[in-house]
This record gives structure tokens, C-alpha cells and sequence, in this order.
């Protein structure tokens, strides 16, 4: 369900106004606090972290994971010097996609 959903951001015109970081978790949650709701709440979003986590970008396990098949396919080590750029250019994806989502109080 979550890769469909990651297909429809970049395939959906307009879906990606609907992502939402601290700000659209608030609005989600109930008025009346209901134990049940919230860990049901906090299991989601465990499951949303795991699975962006394991997204192949550099900085994140699945980035990890990517390198480590290149090492297996290529039978070579990927030099040091690569993966601390990759590693840069994912911490600044990652930051920029943070910044995105936590700015969606902007776009209501």
C-alpha cells in the first residue's frame, strides 16, 4: 500500500500537496484523547518510517542495502570517496524533504 502511494505522488497531479509533516499529524489526531486511536496512530507512522527507511536513497538503510548489491554485482569495494558524496547528496535530500513536509501549514 505505501509504494502505491509513493507511485501516486510522482504520477498524481497535484498528490505531492498532500504530503504533510508535525503539522497535518496534529490535525489527524483526535479532539478527545482515545488510547486505542492514538497507539493505532503511532503504529502507522512506525510502519511509514520502516518503510521509507528502506528506500534505496544514500544516508538510509536502503541506501546501504544499494551500495552493498553494487559491492556483490561488481565484486569491488565502492570507494570511500563515493559514498561520502552519496551519503551528502541523500542527507540533503533528506533535509530538503523534511523542510517540504513541515511547510504544508503554507500551502492551507
Amino acid at each position: 500500500m505505501q509504494a502505491k502511494q509513493l507511485v501516486v505522488i510522482f504520477t498524481v497531479k497535484d498528490a505531492h500537496k498532500q504530503v504533510g509533516g508535525f503539522y497535518s499529524m496534529y490535525k489527524n489526531m483526535n479532539e478527545e484523547w482515545d488510547w486505542h486511536a492514538f497507539w493505532m496512530f503511532t503504529g502507522f507512522l512506525s510502519l511509514v518510517l520502516a518503510f521509507m527507511n528502506f528506500l534505496p536513497i544514500p544516508m538510509l538503510d536502503g541506501g546501504y542495502i544499494l551500495f552493498l548489491l553494487i559491492e556483490i554485482v561488481s565484486r569491488r569495494k565502492v570507494p570511500e570517496k563515493v559514498l561520502y558524496y552519496a551519503n551528502y547528496v541523500g542527507l540533503v535530500f533528506i533535509l530538503a524533504l523534511m523542510v517540504y513536509a513541515n511547510t504544508d501549514w503554507l500551502r492551507d
